[in-house]
């Protein structure tokens, strides 16, 4: 599916499907997200609230996502996100 998927959208697009699937796979993955709530504790004590975790872990899935996407894409189109010089 993501196959047939990724090459019809814009950069916009696939930025946004990233986003989608991040904050999906956030509440199926319930023990990458248990470890993940968990490790903030660990790292920041009180400092953020449970709510602030739950965002900071659900953004970190959508940015592993973000990721992939990256790399996936521009072999389905042929096009680059970033340039190295």
């Amino acid at each position: 599916m993501g196959a047939k998927l990724v090459p019809l959208l814009s950069r916009k697009g696939c930025y946004r499907l990233a986003l989608a699937l991040g904050a999906l796979m956030s509440v199926l993955d319930r023990h990458g997200r248990k470890v993940a709530l968990s490790n903030l504790e660990v790292a920041f004590g009180d400092r953020f609230s449970q709510r602030e975790r739950e965002q900071i872990a659900r953004e970190s899935f959508q940015n592993f996502a973000r990721t992939m996407l990256i790399f996936v894409e521009p072999a389905f189109n042929g096009r680059k996100f970033f340039h190295l010089h």
